[in-house]
C-alpha cells in the first residue's frame, strides 16, 4: 500500500514513521517536507517530496493507496485540490470550503451561532474600534485573528498583566497579516471561560463519523502555565466519554456541510472547554489533525490505524483505546517568531528506543521538534523525557514541568 501524507508538521511525520512500520505499507511520500536526512532517519520506506517537480508530485499522488492532508494549506490549494480529485486511492482531504472553517474564525464561530452550538459570546470589530476600545474590554478577554496563522499567537488571552504588552503587539503587528501581503480587518473579541481544555479528535466520511480520542494541550509559554499562548509546549493524551451535547454539536455540524454539498472527509479536531457547570463549549473547529495533539491520539488507539484510516465508514469503526498514556514535549527556536531570518535548526541524536523524535519544516512558525514517548503513567513518560533532554544540553525553549502540571 501507498501513503501520500500532506503537510510539514510534526503530526505528519510521526504518522509517517508509524507507517513505515506497518507490513501492508510498501511507500510512504511525505509531501511538503525536507529532504534532511533526520526526517528519513531508520525509516525504509520513506520518501520527502518537495514542491519543485509538479510532474513528479502529480505521478505519485495518482499511485496513492491513502491521501492523508495535516494541515489546511494543501487543502485550499485549488492546484492540488484538482489532483486530488482525480487520484484513484482513499482520501482524507477536507474540501477547501470544509477548511475555511478553520482558516476564518469569523465563519466558524458563525456556524456556531447558526446551528445552536454552545460557544464563549464573542463580538467581530475592526481594526481601528479595537484599537480604540482595546483598553475598555473587561478582561480577561479573548482576541482572535479572524484568517492569519501567527505560531501560536492568532489567540491571545488579554490580562491585566498583559494588556499594555500585547496593544504594543496589535499596533506595530497586527495590521499586516503575518506571511502575506494582505491586511488584518476584522478580529474575534471572545469571552473567557474558564475550564478544563482538551481537542478532541473524530474522523469522518460525510455525516459518518468516529470519536479518535482526546488530548490536553499545554499552551502557555511558561512554566506553571503562565506567559502567553504559543501553537504549543507539549501535549498528553486523554480519552473522555463524549456527552451527549457534542454528540449532538459534531452531528450537526457534519450533516450541515452535507446539506451544503461539501460532505466534510478526513480528521477533525474541536477544541472543548468543560466549564465548572460540566458543560462543553466549542472553541473552535480545526480542518486537520491537531499537531502535536494528534501524536498523542494516534498512541491512544488499540485498532490498527492503518485499518482505521481506510475504512469505508468510519461510523461502524469499534474504536478501543489503551490504558497507556502518551506525553509529547515541543522544543522551540530560541528566536521571536516575528523575525524572519530564523534559520536555527534542531537535530536530536542517540535517541533511545523508548522516546520517538518528530520534525517540522516550518521553522519559526512552528516548535523545530518535539519528543514523544507511551509509559504507564505520566510520571514515568515525563521523567524518561526529561532525563533525555537533561543529557542533550540543548539551547532551545522548553517547558519543564509538560506531565507533571494538570
Amino acid at each position: 500500500m501507498i501513503i501520500g501524507i500532506f503537510g510539514a508538521t510534526q503530526s505528519g511525520h510521526y504518522l509517517a514513521q508509524l507507517l513505515d512500520k506497518h507490513q501492508r505499507v510498501s511507500k510512504i511520500y511525505h509531501y511538503h517536507t525536507s529532504t534532511n536526512d533526520k526526517f528519513a532517519r531508520n525509516l525504509t520506506k520513506y520518501e520527502a517530496v518537495l514542491f519543485d517537480n509538479p510532474a513528479y508530485i502529480a505521478k505519485t499522488i495518482m499511485s496513492c493507496d491513502l491521501i492523508i492532508t495535516m494541515g489546511s494549506s494543501s487543502q485550499v490549494n485549488e492546484r492540488l485540490q484538482a489532483l486530488f480529485s482525480k487520484a484513484p486511492g482513499k482520501k482524507l482531504v477536507p474540501s477547501k470550503d470544509c477548511s475555511m472553517l478553520e482558516e476564518s474564525k469569523i465563519l466558524s464561530k458563525a456556524l456556531f451561532k447558526k446551528l445552536g452550538i454552545r460557544t464563549p459570546e464573542y463580538r467581530v470589530v475592526e481594526y481601528n474600534d479595537l484599537l480604540d476600545k482595546f483598553f475598555s474590554y473587561a478582561r480577561p478577554f479573548v482576541l482572535k485573528y479572524d484568517q492569519d496563522f501567527r505560531a501560536g499567537r492568532q489567540t491571545l488571552i488579554i490580562r491585566d498583566d498583559n494588556v499594555n504588552e500585547i496593544f504594543e503587539e496589535i499596533k506595530s503587528h497586527g495590521r499586516k497579516k503575518f506571511n502575506r501581503q494582505e491586511v488584518n480587518n476584522e478580529f474575534i473579541v471572545e469571552d473567557h471561560l474558564v475550564g478544563k481544555e482538551h481537542s478532541l479528535h473524530i474522523l469522518a466520511d460525510g455525516a459518518n463519523w468516529c470519536y479518535l480520542g482526546s488530548a490536553r494541550d499545554y499552551k502557555k509559554e511558561l512554566d506553571g502555565d503562565q506567559g502567553n499562548n504559543v501553537t504549543s509546549m507539549g501535549c498528553y493524551s486523554v480519552v473522555h466519554s463524549l456527552s451527549e451535547d457534542l454528540k449532538k454539536y459534531i452531528n450537526s455540524i457534519l450533516q450541515h456541510l452535507v446539506d451544503s454539498g461539501t460532505p466534510y472527509k478526513g480528521i477533525m479536531y474541536l477544541g472543548i472547554l468543560k466549564d465548572s457547570e460540566n458543560k462543553d463549549h466549542i472553541l473552535e473547529l480545526n480542518a486537520r489533525p491537531g499537531n502535536p495533539e494528534f501524536v498523542a491520539v494516534l498512541n491512544n488507539i488499540e485498532n490498527d490505524i492503518l485499518d482505521v484510516l481506510m475504512s469505508p465508514d468510519p461510523g461502524k469503526l469499534d474504536i478501543k483505546f489503551k490504558q497507556t498514556v502518551c506525553l509529547n514535549i515541543q522544543l522551540h527556536n530560541t528566536i521571536s517568531v516575528y523575525n524572519r531570518e530564523i534559520t536555527q535548526e534542531i537535530n536530536l541524536v542517540d535517541i533511545p528506543e523508548d522516546i520517538v523524535v518528530s520534525y517540522s519544516e516550518l521553522f519559526g512558525m512552528m516548535p523545530a521538534a518535539g519528543v514523544t514517548t507511551v509509559a504507564e503513567n505520566l510520571t514515568v513518560a515525563s521523567d524518561r523525557l526529561y532525563h533525555y533532554l537533561d543529557q542533550l544540553n540543548l539551547k532551545v525553549r522548553f517547558r519543564l514541568d509538560i506531565g507533571r502540571l494538570l
